[in-house]
């Protein structure tokens, strides 16, 4: 891979793990300060607050490019290996339909004398 998409690979792994702390941090402040009380002041500064420290946190992990460029790799393994069954199941479910085949279309004439095998 080169340089551009191991960098925008290692930004969006950035941004995974700031969402990922900021929610850790908010979820565990909020539910420290329900106990004490409900204030929405509280709680709209609680995710100021959050966003900011994560924001900080991340900016101090350090991100493994290789093993990022192998997730990367066998993410696109597994999308491209679940695009080809759904086409599959598409081509299977457009395949013409056979019919059963109809009884005989040879009409018997009841007045016709029979033929015995001899």
């Amino acid at each position: 891979m080169n340089k551009k998409k191991i960098n925008t690979l290692v930004k969006t792994a950035k941004k995974e793990a700031e969402k990922d702390i900021k929610f850790s941090l908010v979820t565990a402040l909020k539910e420290a300060a329900g106990i004490l009380s409900e204030n929405k002041k509280v709680s709209k500064e609680i995710e100021k607050s959050a966003g900011k420290l994560a924001g900080k946190l991340v900016k101090e992990v350090k991100f493994d490019k290789a093993a990022l460029v192998e997730e990367s790799k066998e993410a696109k393994a597994i999308k491209s290996a679940e695009v080809e069954t759904k086409t599959e199941q598409a081509a299977k479910a457009k395949a013409p339909v056979k019919k059963a085949a109809s009884k005989s279309t040879l009409k018997v004439d009841p007045t016709a004398p029979e033929i015995s095998k001899a």
